[in-house]
Parts: structure tokens; sequence; C-alpha cells
């Protein structure tokens, strides 16, 4: 069980109890017991199996603390939702025009596809090999359909992983990203950190008044939340990508932390599932200029969500994050 200043507690281990004592929330396992104000706490995230009570759900609820629980499927979380749905920044996602969603969708990709050729440049990737990217963001940029956009943003991130391969052992066995099931420990950990992003960009969303069901660029499926999906294209390889290749380099993986399953795949167990969370909080955590002030990349996504509510609301131009 870790604490941090960001008013996450994250569960990772078999066996807490969750419940309330008065006014304060208790986590207690065999040994110990704990007890936190929810006036500390910002979200509760449990990776585990462990138990809470109907009292503590009810009563961190009342007290706005998010609680996440996060499983191989994705992830479960219990908010405080408004009693009206269709209140107005709502009604104006609902009723966004075509051509608005279009140059939305324009800023999300084109600011995606950028983010991941910065990252390669990073990792020493001949810039001769990163000029494609430029040609599909500009293509991106000229595009006329959503579906254009798609089929753009697919050629990215393939071309992306083709070239962030040659930077991952061999003895780890990624050869592509694939997801349905994850086929090796790279594929596992980046499904697993897409969830904990996602997560956080959900409760971003949610902060900024707007609902995550209603989509941009990503359309309604099912209990999807396509809106969440859209905000998190420009961090998913800066935040999930970079930590794991960090982790890669500093040897914090370890491969017998992986089990292969008939219907999951590849699953991350043990140590490294709980490594893997405290550096996924720790890079979020991490300080970048933003608007001329360093900032947590945790309040990025806030700002990001708050600023394309104010260009839902308004003609205001909408500008996503570029990783500098």
């Amino acid at each position: 069980m870790d604490k941090n200043t960001l008013k996450n507690l994250i569960l990772s281990r078999k066996g807490y109890k969750i419940g309330k004592k008065g006014k304060l929330i208790y986590i207690k396992d065999e040994k110990t017991e704990q007890t936190y104000s929810p006036k500390t706490l910002d979200q509760i995230i449990i990776s585990t199996r462990s138990s809470i009570t109907t009292d503590a759900i009810i009563y961190l609820k009342e007290q706005n603390v998010d609680i996440l629980i996060l499983s191989r499927k994705g992830y479960f979380r219990i908010i405080n939702v408004n009693k009206n749905p269709l209140k107005t920044l709502w009604k104006k996602q609902l009723t966004l025009k075509k051509q608005k969603k279009l140059k939305l969708s324009k800023e999300i990709i084109t600011s995606a596809i950028y983010n991941k050729k910065r990252l390669l440049l990073q990792l020493k990737t001949p810039k001769n090999k990163l000029e494609k990217f430029d040609k599909l963001i500009q293509k991106t940029k000229e595009s006329n359909s959503k579906e254009t956009i798609f089929g753009l943003e697919g050629t990215a991130t393939r071309y992306y992983y083709k070239n962030l391969k040659e930077k991952i052992p061999q003895k780890y066995e990624f050869k592509k990203r694939n997801k349905n099931p994850p086929t090796d420990p790279i594929n596992s950990m980046l499904s697993y950190g897409y969830t904990i992003l996602q997560s956080k960009i959900h409760q971003a969303i949610i902060k900024a008044k707007l609902t995550p069901y209603l989509g941009i660029y990503h359309k309604s499926y099912r209990e999807k939340t396509p809106l969440t999906y859209d905000l998190m294209e420009p961090f998913r390889h800066i935040i999930v990508d970079r930590t794991i290749l960090t982790m890669i380099n500093k040897k914090d993986i370890d491969q017998k932390d992986f089990k292969e399953t008939p219907k999951s795949g590849t699953l991350i167990t043990g140590e490294s599932k709980n490594k893997l969370i405290d550096r996924l909080y720790n890079r979020m955590e991490t300080k970048y200029k933003y608007k001329k002030q360093k900032r947590p990349f945790l309040d990025i996504f806030e700002l990001q969500a708050q600023e394309l509510a104010e260009t839902i609301k308004s003609n205001k131009k909408y500008k996503a994050f570029k990783y500098r």
C-alpha cells in the first residue's frame, strides 16, 4: 500500500479490508490497520482482491473520493454523477457540429502523431526514419473525414511500434502491438498501463463537467467512454510507453512476474505489477512546462479537459498537448 502527495491511495496486494470508522476510512490487513480522512484522499485504486463495506462506499461517494478497481479486463469505478445527465455542457457535447468534431479530431490526432515522433527522437531513432510522421501529420491536417484520419492514425501507430520494437530486447518477444489478448510481457504492461492512464483521464473529464460517454474522434461502443480515449491519445506514449522503457533499461522487470493464461494471454503479476503502478504514478507526478508553468502531468490532464470544455461551450481554439 502506497501513499503519495497527490492524494492517491494504491492497494496493490491481496487481502485488504476497507471500511468506515466514524469520520475516517480504515484500511487493514492481517497485521496492520491505517486510517485516513476522506478530505486527504482524491482516489482509492484497488488492483488486487480486497473487500470494501457498503458504508465505506457510500461515505467515500459523499466525500467525492473516486474508487477505482483495476482488473485484466479494464477498470470499474464508483463515482458521483450529476442526477440530470442533460445539463447544458452535455447538451453542447451531444449537439456538437460535424465540422467542429472534425477540426478537434485533427488537432488531437496530429498532436498524438507528433508525440510518437518526439518519443522516438528521444530514443535516438535516426531522423530519416521519422520523416514519415511529418507526412502523416500533414495529411491529417488536410483530411476531410474522420474515416481518413482513422487510416492515417493507424498507419502512424503501426510505424511507431515498428520503430519501438528496435528499442526493446529480443528476450521480451515484442513483435507488434496486440491487446486482445496481449501475447508478451511488453503488450501486457502496455495494456495495464493504458488502463491506469485511462482512469486518470476519465477522472479529469468528470472534473471538467464533461460526459466521457460522448466522444469527438472515437465513437461510442457499448459501455466504453470515447471521450476518455480522445483525450488519452496525446499522452499514451509519453506517459506509459516511456515508463515501461525506463523500467526495461533499469532492469526493473522480472520475467517471472508474467503468467500465460488460455483466455487472457500474458498477464503481469507480482512485484513487476506493483513497480509498474508505482513508476506510472511517479511519471504522472513529474512536472512538465505547460503554458509557461511547470505542472505535474496529472494537472495537465485536468487542464486539457477544462480547455476542451471551454472549446465545446464557445468558439475558443483548442490545442491538444504536444510533447516538446
